[in-house]
C-alpha cells in the first residue's frame, strides 16, 4: 500500500463528506448542487482510477479506464456553471447558451465507450496503461477551454468583490487551479507521451481542492457549512462508536464464547448493552466538546445560548446588569476582542446617544460612530445587522451615488474604528440604539449561523432593554408623584402654616386696633359729650383748653393710625414700587431731620445729637419722600421709647456705601422679638409699658421702602434695657 493509494483513500472520504456535507446544507440552492454533483464526479473520477489501475483482467481494466473519462469530462463543466452562479448570479444564461457550453462534453460522454477515445491499454505491474485515440486530444482541447474559461469567471469575481467572498473566491480558485492542472498534466498529457504511470497522481491532487475548500469553509464561512459540517462530524464520530461497540461485542463473545448466541454470551450482552447506555450520553458529550474544541473550536448551540439568556433576562430588571448580560453572552458565546453598546437618550431633541458599556473600543468612536446618521437611518429601516465586509456590495447595490458614497464612508468608519458588525436594538419598528462589535479573537470571519444567532440575541436584548426602561418609567413615576405628593403636602403645610402666621397677625392686629383706634376715639367721645351735656360750661377757660387740646392730639394720632395702616396696606401688595429718581446729599438730609426733632427731644428732656464719622459727600438715588418718611419713623421711635438719656444719628462711609445710624439708650428690644421686629403689627413685649399709642406698623413701613431702593438694607441691633441701633446701607453714586 503505497502514499498515492493512501492519498487517494483519504481523497475520496474527503471529498464524499464534502459533497454530503453541502448537499444536506441547503439541497434547494443551485450553488450546494453544483458543489455537491462536483464532489460526487470527483469521487466517481478517483474510483474510476484506482479500480483501472488495480485491475488485472482486460475487459475489466479497459472499463473502468473508459469510465475514469466520466470524471474528468463532467468536472470542468461543472465548475464553469458554478463560477458563473458563484458568488453572485452575474447573468441570465440563455437554454441555447446552456445547450452548446454542454454540448461537447454530452458528445464526450457518448463515445468515451468507442475506440475514439481509448484505442487499447496495457495492462502493468503498476496499474493501467493506455494508448489514446482521436477524441482524447478534443477531450484534453475542451477541458483546457473550460478551465480557462472558469479561471477567468472567477478572477472576474475576484475584482468585483470586496471582503469575504473576495477571499472565498481568492482559495476556491487556488484549490480549484491546481487541483485541475495537476489533473490534466497527470492524467490526460503525461500519457501522451508514454508516461501512463503518473495518472494514478491525479486523484491526489484533489486534495488541494479539499484543503483550499475547507480553508475558505472554516475561515471565511464559504458556504455557511462550517458549523452544519461540525455538527455532522460529531455524529459521524458517534455512530462510528456505535459501531464499534456492537462489532466489539460481538468480538468479544465468539472468541470468549465460541459464538454470539451461547448462554454466557447472552449475559453479557445483556451487561455491556447496559454499559453501553448509561456511557453513551456522556460520550456523546465528550465527542461534542472535543471535536468543537480541536476541530470547530467556535461552534456552539445556538438554542442554548438564546435560552439561557432568556432564562437569566427573566430574573433581571435592572438596566446595567441586563447590558452587562448581554455583552458578556455575545462576547463569550463569539470569542470577541471588543463590544459596545450605545442606547438612545429618548428625552433629548435632536437625539443623542449615550454610551451605556464598552469593551475594547475607545469610547470617543462609539459617539462618533452613532453620529454618522446614514447608519442609524440604514438599521432603524433595515432592522438587520449591518456587516462591515458587505459594505463593498451593498455600495454596489446602492440606488445613487449619495448612497453609494455614504456605504463607503461608514465602511471606512467602521474600519477605522475597528468595528465589524452593527447590530440594531428594535422594540414596536423604534430603533432603541446599536450593539456594536469587534473581530473574533480567532481571526474567522462571522458566518450566516452567527449572524442567524446575533440577530436573535439583538431582539431578545431589546425586549429586555425596553421592559428596563419602562420599569425605571414607572419608579421615576412613582417617585416624581411621591415629590409631588410630598410638595403639596408640604405646601398645605406651609400655607396652614401661613395661615395660623395670618390668624394670628389679625389676632394681634384685631388687639392692636381695638386698643390704638379705641383710646383716641374714646378720648374725642368723651370730650364731645361733656360739651353736648354742659358738663364743660362749668369748666374754666384754661380748663376748657386742655380738654380740646387733648382732643385734638388724639383726632391726630387717629388719623396718624389710619395712614399707617393705609400705608402698610398699599405696600403690602405686588404692585407696590417707589420710583428711585431723586439725587439725595444724604448728610444734609440727616442733618435736617435731626434739627426738626430737637423741638420734641427738649420737650422730652433727652439730648438728640448728630454725629458725622467721615468725610463726604454722601450723595446717593433714592425716594426723598420715603426716605424721610423713614429716617422720621426712626427718630420718633427712638425718642418714644427712651425714657431719658441720648438719642444719637450718625454718618459714615464704608467703601462704595455709605451707612446711616439712628441710637438710643432706651429699653431696647426682646431678643425673642428682633428676629420678627419688621413684621407688620409687631412691638417689643415691652414697648406698650411704654408707649400704648404704637400702631406696629412703622418699622414695616421702613423695611419695605429700604427694600424698593436697590442695594440698600437695613438691620438693628439692640439688648432689652440697653438701647437699640437702626442701620440704614445705601450704595454711593459717582459725582
Amino acid at each position: 500500500m503505497n502514499a498515492i493509494f493512501i492519498l487517494s483513500i483519504i481523497s475520496i472520504l474527503l471529498i464524499l463528506f464534502l459533497g454530503l456535507v453541502v448537499f444536506l446544507k441547503n439541497p434547494k440552492n443551485k450553488k450546494n448542487q453544483l458543489l455537491s454533483l462536483l464532489s460526487l464526479c470527483i469521487f466517481i473520477w478517483i474510483i474510476t482510477v484506482m479500480m483501472s489501475d488495480a485491475s488485472k483482467e482486460y475487459h475489466q481494466a479497459l472499463f473502468w479506464t473508459k469510465s475514469a473519462i466520466i470524471g474528468p469530462a463532467l468536472i470542468p463543466l461543472l465548475l464553469l456553471w458554478f463560477s458563473y452562479i458563484f458568488p453572485i448570479k452575474k447573468e441570465k444564461i440563455s437554454k441555447l447558451k446552456v445547450f452548446l457550453l454542454s454540448l461537447p462534453t454530452l458528445i464526450i460522454l457518448l463515445l468515451s465507450p468507442t475506440a475514439l477515445n481509448i484505442k487499447k491499454i496495457t495492462i502493468t505491474d503498476w496499474g493501467t496503461d493506455l494508448t489514446p485515440g482521436p477524441l482524447y486530444i478534443f477531450l484534453l482541447i475542451l477541458l483546457i477551454i473550460y478551465i480557462g474559461i472558469t479561471l477567468y469567471n472567477l478572477i472576474v469575481s475576484y475584482k468585483k468583490t470586496q471582503g469575504r467572498e473576495k477571499y472565498q473566491i481568492k482559495y476556491l480558485f487556488l484549490g480549484i487551479s491546481i487541483t485541475l492542472i495537476l489533473g490534466v498534466i497527470a492524467n490526460l498529457i503525461l500519457p501522451l507521451y508514454g508516461y501512463g504511470r503518473a495518472s494514478s497522481i491525479g486523484p491526489a491532487s484533489s486534495l488541494f481542492f479539499v484543503a483550499f475548500t475547507g480553508y475558505a469553509i472554516t475561515r471565511y464561512r464559504f458556504m455557511d457549512i462550517r458549523i452544519f459540517a461540525g455538527k455532522i462530524i460529531t455524529y459521524i464520530l458517534v455512530a462510528s462508536f456505535a459501531y464499534g461497540a456492537f462489532y466489539g461485542i460481538i468480538l468479544f463473545n465468539n472468541s470468549v464464547f465460541g459464538s454470539v448466541y451461547a448462554a454466557g454470551a447472552y449475559l453479557i450482552g445483556i451487561i455491556f448493552a447496559i454499559a453501553f447506555v448509561i456511557i453513551f450520553y456522556p460520550l456523546q458529550k465528550l465527542i461534542q466538546k472535543i471535536t468543537k474544541h480541536y476541530l470547530f473550536a467556535e461552534v456552539y448551540n445556538a438554542q442554548e445560548v438564546i435560552s439561557s439568556l432568556t432564562n437569566k433576562l427573566t430574573t433581571i430588571i435592572d438596566l446595567k446588569q441586563i447590558i452587562d448580560l448581554i455583552v458578556d453572552t455575545i462576547r463569550a458565546t463569539m470569542n470577541l476582542d471588543r463590544s459596545g453598546v450605545l442606547l438612545i437618550e429618548n428625552a433629548t431633541k435632536p437625539i443623542k446617544y449615550q454610551i451605556v458599556k464598552v469593551v475594547g473600543f475607545d469610547e470617543h468612536n462609539g459617539i462618533s460612530l452613532v453620529q454618522d446618521s446614514f447608519l442609524t437611518q440604514y438599521l432603524a429601516k433595515n432592522q438587520k445587522p449591518l456587516v462591515r465586509e458587505e459594505l463593498d456590495f451593498l455600495s454596489e447595490q446602492a440606488k445613487n451615488k449619495d448612497e453609494k458614497q455614504s456605504f463607503l464612508i461608514l465602511k471606512n468608519h467602521m474600519h477605522k474604528i475597528e468595528a465589524s458588525i452593527c447590530l440594531p436594538l428594535i422594540s414596536q419598528n423604534m430603533l432603541l440604539g446599536i450593539i456594536v462589535l469587534g473581530s473574533k479573537m480567532s481571526g474567522d470571519a462571522y458566518t450566516n449561523e452567527d449572524l442567524h444567532l446575533l440577530n436573535s440575541l439583538s431582539y431578545q436584548a431589546s425586549v429586555a432593554i425596553e421592559n428596563a426602561r419602562l420599569y425605571q418609567q414607572v419608579q421615576d413615576f412613582n417617585k416624581t408623584l411621591q415629590t409631588k405628593v410630598d410638595e403639596q403636602t408640604k405646601d398645605i403645610q406651609n400655607k396652614a402654616i401661613h395661615l395660623e402666621k395670618l390668624l394670628k397677625m389679625r389676632s394681634e392686629f384685631l388687639d392692636i386696633a381695638s386698643h390704638q383706634l379705641r383710646t383716641p376715639t374714646s378720648v374725642i367721645k368723651g370730650t364731645l359729650a361733656m360739651m353736648q351735656d354742659g358738663d364743660m360750661d362749668k369748666m374754666s377757660t384754661e380748663e376748657k383748653a386742655k380738654f380740646v387740646r387733648n382732643m385734638f392730639q388724639k383726632s391726630v394720632k387717629l388719623e396718624s393710625i389710619i395712614n399707617d395702616i393705609l400705608v402698610a396696606s398699599e405696600m403690602d401688595t405686588a404692585e407696590f414700587s417707589i420710583r428711585v429718581k431723586d439725587t439725595i446729599e444724604l448728610e444734609k438730609f440727616l442733618e435736617k431731620e435731626v434739627a426738626d426733632h430737637q423741638f420734641d427731644a427738649l420737650e422730652k428732656k433727652l439730648a438728640l445729637t448728630y454725629e458725622k464719622l467721615s468725610d463726604g459727600p454722601f450723595k446717593i438715588k433714592g425716594s426723598a419722600k420715603y426716605l424721610e418718611q423713614v429716617i422720621d419713623n426712626l427718630l420718633s421711635n427712638a425718642m418714644k421709647y427712651t425714657p431719658q438719656g441720648t438719642v444719637k444719628a450718625s454718618i459714615k462711609r464704608i467703601g462704595q456705601n455709605v451707612i446711616v445710624s439712628v441710637s438710643d439708650t432706651g429699653i431696647g428690644i426682646p431678643k425673642e422679638d428682633i428676629k420678627r421686629i419688621f413684621n407688620k403689627f409687631i412691638r417689643g413685649k415691652n414697648a406698650r409699658n411704654v408707649y400704648t399709642d404704637g400702631s406696629g406698623l412703622g418699622l414695616f413701613i421702613i423695611k419695605r421702602v429700604m427694600d424698593k431702593h436697590l442695594g440698600s438694607k437695613i438691620w438693628v441691633e439692640s439688648e432689652e434695657g440697653k438701647g437699640s441701633s437702626f442701620y440704614l446701607q445705601f450704595p454711593l453714586i459717582n459725582t
